[in-house]
């Protein structure tokens, strides 16, 4: 198999990847013991690691973006706006929150909520970040004449902040133990270093 644009899960005791291009007869959502490396557990999703790309009547495009799960068990995941339910004019990007306790197998869930972001995820490997207080980082590439965000929304939906970078963006935020926001400005080669509270950028090295 392949692994593309992979940003596997770790807890306690696993680690979970999802594949591409998996051989006949195996699964390409796979559960591994982290301390001996056994596969623990296999399973069929749909797209690979690159997230799938499509989208139909009722879901957005995620491009292959990296999802997030918080405490409570939470999923975000940053999506290509398409309109479905955020006016486009308002971000190419849009993050959803689902609640898997509320989901249906075979039936599309509905979001927790929903949050238009400035910037657009057309690139695979974007993605979200979550905070200790459950706030929700996301990166967001250049398209036109808007700029490449750090975007950041409260657990409940609320935007909190923007920040517009000097260049474009690769990949999905970090976030360090005293609560700071880091990206990457791939068109400044800069790392860049963003408080919590309002976004303001605190350092950066090239």
């Amino acid at each position: 198999t392949s692994f593309r644009l992979l940003s596997p899960a770790v807890t306690e005791k696993y680690l979970f990847i999802v594949a591409r291009n998996v051989p006949s007869g195996h699964q390409n959502f796979q559960v591994y013991d982290k301390s001996s490396g056994d596969l623990v557990d296999e399973r069929h999703v749909n797209g690979g690691s690159y997230g799938g790309s499509g989208k139909d009547a009722t879901c957005e495009a995620p491009n292959g973006t990296q999802p997030a799960s918080g405490p409570g068990g939470k999923v975000y995941i940053l999506f290509q706006n398409q309109g479905v339910r955020a006016d486009k004019s308002l971000g190419g990007g849009v993050v959803y929150c689902y609640d898997p306790a509320k989901t249906v197998y075979g039936q599309t869930p509905e979001p927790d909520w929903y949050c238009p972001v400035k910037g657009d995820c057309a690139q695979s490997g974007m993605g979200v970040a979550l905070g200790e207080d459950g706030t929700v980082y996301a990166a967001t590439q250049k398209t036109g004449s808007v700029a490449a965000h750090v975007t950041a929304i409260s657990a409940q939906g609320v935007k909190r902040w923007e920040h517009a970078a000097d260049g474009d963006i690769n990949g999905v935020p970090a976030v360090d133990d005293q609560g700071f926001v880091y990206y990457n400005d791939r068109t400044t080669g800069k790392l860049v270093k963003l408080r919590p509270e309002d976004g303001s950028r605190v350092a950066e090295i090239k």
